[in-house]
């Protein structure tokens, strides 16, 4: 009687270890990029989530304040438009650590950024402000973004369109240290060290070059463009939107540049942005976004939020297109934009 004796390979080769790892590389390389668009997907629904909740803040706020929106910037306390909306946006005791002083209208007088004396109001000197000022608001921060982040600049706490020697306009901001050496540390700032403010990737839209309508037909505007919603002490009322809400932004994106950030704008000073100066590459004083795709998320007054092109050239069809963003950005030019031609 004979007997075989067989024998159990215990282990793989080295060949077939390579191979189940090549196989497992190209299943993750097919698989990644279908995770990125889902959780870019998700980011981008966020987004358009928190700014349809500010455009009903808003709305919200001028039904409680006899149809009036809140300022973009109060010149006296620097109090920006999205500060206003705390108590529409479950943020109450936020809103009530802040003194009243703060919410006061402002009384625009010279250059409110910096060239006048701060006023007992100006919210970042005063302690209570500065502190309830660093209260994170999630639905003020676009999740493909990372705005805590380092910058160069550091943190904005105003921002608004102004004018220049009563003849022009351009964007403006104050800016304090705490996130690089090119910010100031504002005279009368209560702390040794700047704390870490509350930021947010959102401002109010203050049309072409961030003037009200009157100021746009005497000149400011070589198009004969109205202003937007918000810009220092303005006093906007939904009815005064004559385009109608359903065709004006309220609010849009902004990063504070894109590749390297030179700035982080805080929630408490963000005021409002001109579109004149929109370009394709994002920057401190243009709408922009981190997504993806190469767009912005803007509100419009009626709560609802379209996806345009960062480049104003991608707006719609046409050799229009850059206007077409403008004319969306004014409460009363008289232009309504052909949404059907995104």
């Amino acid at each position: 009687m004979s007997s075989v004796r067989g024998t159990r390979r215990s282990a793989f080769t080295l060949i077939e270890l390579l191979v189940v790892i090549a196989i497992i590389a190209v299943l993750i390389g097919l698989l990644l990029p279908a995770v990125q668009k889902v959780r870019e997907a998700s980011s981008t629904a966020s987004c358009k989530n928190n700014l349809h909740q500010i455009s009903v803040a808003a709305a919200n706020y001028a039904g409680a304040n006899g149809t009036y929106l809140p300022p973009g910037l109060n010149s006296r306390s620097y109090a920006g438009c999205l500060a206003y909306l705390l108590p529409y946006m479950e943020q109450d005791n936020t809103y009530k650590a802040i003194p009243a002083a703060v919410w006061n209208p402002g009384a625009l007088s010279g250059n409110p950024m910096g060239n006048v004396p701060y006023t007992a109001a100006t919210w970042f000197i005063i302690t209570a402000a500065a502190v309830a000022a660093e209260t994170k608001v999630k639905d003020y921060l676009c999740p493909s973004d990372f705005p805590d982040g380092p910058v160069s600049g550091g943190t904005t706490v105003a921002l608004a369109p102004m004018a220049w020697n009563g003849n022009a306009y351009s964007m403006t901001s104050l800016n304090i240290a705490g996130g690089g050496a090119g910010g100031i540390v504002p005279a009368g700032w209560p702390f040794t060290t700047p704390p870490p403010l509350g930021l947010t990737n959102y401002a109010g839209v203050a049309g072409f070059y961030g003037c009200d309508a009157a100021a746009a037909a005497t000149g400011w505007s070589s198009f004969g463009i109205g202003g937007g919603a918000f810009y220092i002490d303005s006093l906007v009322r939904i009815t005064d939107i004559k385009d109608g809400t359903a065709n004006t932004f309220l609010f849009g994106e902004t990063t504070g540049n894109f590749t390297a950030r030179n700035y982080s704008l805080s929630w408490m000073g963000s005021g409002a942005l001109a579109t004149a100066w929109n370009r394709p590459t994002p920057d401190w004083f243009v709408f922009g976004s981190r997504h993806s795709g190469g767009y912005i998320n803007m509100a419009l007054a009626d709560g609802s939020v379209r996806s345009v092109g960062q480049d104003p050239t991608q707006f719609v069809t046409g050799a229009n297109a850059y206007m077409a963003f403008q004319f969306a950005s004014g409460i009363s030019d008289n232009s309504i934009v052909d949404w059907t031609k995104f």
